[in-house]
C-alpha cells in the first residue's frame, strides 16, 4: 500500500510534536515550582 510510508510519516511527525510539547510543559511546570 503506497500511503503507508505516508501515513508512518505523520504519526511520526505527530509523536515529535506531542513529545516535544509536552516536554515544553514539564519545563514551564518545573520552572513554575523553582521560582
Amino acid at each position: 500500500m503506497p500511503w503507508a510510508g505516508g501515513r508512518a510519516v505523520v504519526l511520526i511527525v505527530i509523536v515529535i510534536i506531542v513529545v516535544k510539547y509536552g516536554i515544553g510543559r514539564l519545563e514551564a511546570h518545573r520552572l513554575q515550582i523553582d521560582a
